[in-house]
């Protein structure tokens, strides 16, 4: 019998060498650095409008976006910040996300938000700190690098917001009150619903409306908001100057409501072509009270009386919302083909996006303001010359948040050096739409009568989470778990005891519930933290590099450059070795979280090894330096008697 036993072994230490300038300095007034070979940036905000595009499968007739997707890019999962006009267009205009700037809401604090994130009390000014409120918007960068800027109807949620920003050319817009409300109201013919309602929640022919001025006259076609703007978006475009590159806004408010929309669009969707939102009749009974609440505080109770029970009306009301998203799409056609009348396409970004979703009877909802997947997804189309390729689409998880930095990389142009902003470029994936892209969007709905209450959901490719109660302590929590691949409508709540067993997703709901929390604290670059690893008997190794995000944000590895002196593997479950990773640059496919895990095989006789690696959240990347040492020591073991059994 054999006393002791001697072994080699190898012991890593790995030192993370970080090279990371963190410092925020102020954006100091300087001349505008003109460069005229910068591309023309032109970005079509809709309101309201969810996925009913006929390019996203839906019912639609929208041949103008139909062929810019074919010209472009396609997003497939695409969110909005905040299931509210205000809140989700200051989060994409500023490149922070309502949490972090405490802008959640359409109430009149939030709107005047520069006023409100000025307020020391404001989760803004407590993280950022006194001049928040000076922030650039996406106007203002563009704007002091030299772009000629302009807008034409909502691209900020009102006029009065507009008019901070440092315009070459505003054309300010007329929501209906400005107008003036039909005298005949409300065109639908639902006296009663329309009185319990809102004061938008009415549908029509233009051409039936009698302008209040005369008393007898009708309404046309050229009286409607969108129908200025367009004019507005053409003699713009056809006015830019050539010496410079420019960025031209126009935004559009139908499908918003009221949907008063010409007679000839009405004329594509016949009553008997239209098919309302597949539903279920129970599908509120494994909500939990403040999702409930959500859509009978909009209406909810006349929504189901008077529209969902009467087929007629919801068909009615689907007609008119399309119609009036097919007003736009011919809108969308006139404006794209001054670009290429003036020979302006080859070197003009174009990018149409609406700043959240609709119910049309989804949830027994028809409106907005609630966490679930038709209020949050929107449509969401980039096209980039020399970027993006024709017809290309993307089913990555993306966020409004992400449209600042992503302009300004097409723009060529550095991020501001003022704050430090929560999105994420999409330009990797304009590049390659087959990019790995593992992070998640969340969405935020805050609530006017208690402002510090955060109501949240996360998106994943898999998951759909809602959180009524982030920020409350109450042991019982309020909240939804979906499994989007087999229940896209959101109909079987995991976390509902009619539906399941919720502790069989106690996993699932605390790590979405974790990124989330992480999610709805402004963002820090991700670092790389020293480790001391515990290494087994034998000569294959496992490694385990990790990073640290403050937000906790998924982390993509990449290894930069290879050990000398042995070999690196990518990690099978369990830590066996998989494939050999042999070039620079490849990535490491890990689950989503904040580590890789590899496997080192030592092949030469050096008793030293490095190799490289790279950390990036998608906003900023650290590099990481994994140095191995390796020794051999004699490692003693107790000897046991062995005894025979006959």
């Amino acid at each position: 019998m054999k006393s002791k036993t001697l072994s080699k072994f190898l012991a890593l230490i790995l030192a993370f060498a970080l090279y990371l300038d963190l410092s925020v300095t102020p954006s100091a007034a300087a001349e505008p650095s003109i460069n005229p070979d910068n591309p023309n940036i032109l970005f079509i905000f809709i309101d309201d409008m969810n996925t009913v595009p006929g390019v996203y499968g839906g019912q639609a007739q929208t041949p103008n976006i139909d062929r810019l997707a074919s010209e472009g890019m396609l997003f497939t999962n695409a969110y909005a910040a905040a299931p509210a006009c205000n809140p989700s267009r200051i989060a994409m205009l500023t490149g922070l996300r309502p949490a972090s700037s405490g802008i959640t809401t359409l109430g009149p604090a939030h709107r005047k938000w520069r006023d409100y994130l000025a307020r020391p009390d404001g989760p803004a000014y407590q993280y950022y700190g006194e001049g928040i409120d000076k922030i650039e918007t996406i106007f203002q960068h563009l704007h002091d690098n030299g772009y000629y800027i302009a807008s034409t109807g909502k691209t900020f949620h009102d006029n009065d917001q507009l008019a901070q920003e440092p315009w070459d050319d505003l054309r300010k817009w007329n929501f209906w009150p400005g107008i003036g409300w039909p005298e005949n109201l409300p065109l639908h013919g639902m006296s009663e619903y329309y009185d319990n309602v809102s004061s938008d929640s009415d549908w029509g022919a233009i051409e039936n409306a009698v302008d209040p001025d005369s008393g007898s006259t009708f309404y046309a076609e050229s009286d409607l908001p969108d129908y200025e703007t367009t004019q507005n978006a053409l003699d713009i475009l056809n006015t830019t100057p050539t010496d410079r590159p420019f960025f031209v806004g126009v935004g559009f408010l139908l499908p918003h409501l009221p949907w008063y929309v010409p007679q000839r669009m009405l004329d594509l969707y016949p009553l008997q072509s239209i098919t309302p939102p597949e539903t279920i009749p129970d599908d509120l009974a494994d909500i939990p009270p403040d999702g409930v609440g959500l859509v009978w505080q909009r209406g909810g109770y006349y929504d189901q009386q008077y529209v969902f029970d009467d087929d007629y009306q919801w068909k009615n009301a689907v007609a008119h919302y399309l119609a009036g998203v097919s007003y736009v799409d011919e809108q969308v056609g006139r404006i794209l083909n001054v670009l290429e009348d003036r020979n302006l396409a080859g070197n003009t970004i174009v990018v149409l996006w609406s700043d959240h979703g609709y119910h049309l009877g989804e949830k027994k909802h028809l409106q907005k303001h609630t966490l679930w997947e038709v209020a949050t997804r929107a449509p969401l189309i980039i096209k980039a010359p020399g970027v993006t390729a024709a017809g290309s689409a993307t089913d990555a998880t993306v966020n409004g948040v992400d449209l600042f930095p992503t302009l300004v990389d097409l723009a060529g142009l550095d991020m501001p050096t003022d704050f430090h902003r929560d999105g994420r470029s999409l330009l990797p994936l304009l590049q390659n739409p087959d990019e790995h892209w593992p992070w998640p969007a969340t969405i935020t709905l805050g609530r006017w009568d208690r402002p510090t209450a955060e109501r949240s959901a996360i998106r994943t490719r898999g998951w759909s989470y809602i959180r009524y109660d982030l920020n409350d302590h109450d042991p019982d929590r309020r909240e939804e778990l979906y499994f989007r691949i087999t229940d896209p409508h959101e109909w079987r709540n995991l976390l509902s005891a009619r539906n399941a067993n919720p502790d069989d997703y106690r996993g699932v709901r605390l790590f979405l519930e974790a990124v989330l929390r992480g999610q709805i604290l402004p963002d820090e670059p991700p670092t790389a933290r020293d480790q001391q690893i515990s290494v087994p008997l034998g000569l294959m190794t496992p490694i385990q590099i990790t990073g640290d995000d403050p937000n906790l944000d998924y982390l993509v590895f990449r290894i930069t450059s290879l050990p000398t002196a042995g070999k690196l593997y990518a990690s099978k479950e369990g830590g066996a070795p998989a494939e050999e990773i042999t070039e620079p640059g490849t990535l490491i496919i890990n689950k989503p979280g904040w580590s890789a895990n590899l496997v080192y095989e030592p092949t030469g006789g050096d008793i030293s090894d490095r190799f490289t690696f790279s950390a990036s959240d998608g906003r900023q990347t650290v590099d990481g330096v994994v140095d191995i040492s390796l020794r051999e020591e004699t490692i003693y073991r107790l000897a046991l008697p062995v005894v025979m059994q006959d």
